[in-house]
């Protein structure tokens, strides 16, 4: 609830309730996530095939209400800006002097 909050702090009453709801429905989630593992993650059927545990099955309806109510208040996910490569160099690499492709690296006046 607080990581929602701390990217809504002008919440109004009703974004409140949605906020606190997804709180309770990821909560659910983490409950059924933990019965799977207690229990295991796939039982045996009867007729011999396989199915997922009961909360496994529900943990992901939880999850699937939760994103669904995080994406009402505005908090799905939002496009990156993507650098350009000359940015991506400059910000991983520093200000490094260019080497041009003749000349190979090392060969600079001040390797000298």
């Amino acid at each position: 609830m607080q990581r929602i909050k701390s990217d809504l702090p002008d919440m109004s009453g009703k974004e409140e309730l949605v906020a606190e709801g997804v709180n309770m429905l990821w909560t659910c989630a983490l409950l059924g996530l933990a019965e799977a593992k207690e229990k295991g993650f796939i039982v045996t059927k009867a007729d011999g095939g396989w199915d997922f545990q009961e909360g496994m099955k529900t943990a992901g309806t939880f999850l699937d209400r939760a994103i669904k109510g995080l994406v009402s208040l505005g908090l799905g996910r939002k496009p990156k800006q993507v650098q350009t490569l000359a940015q991506y160099i400059k910000q991983h690499y520093g200000k490094r002097e260019s080497v041009s492709p003749d000349e190979p690296e090392g060969s600079s006046e001040e390797a000298t």
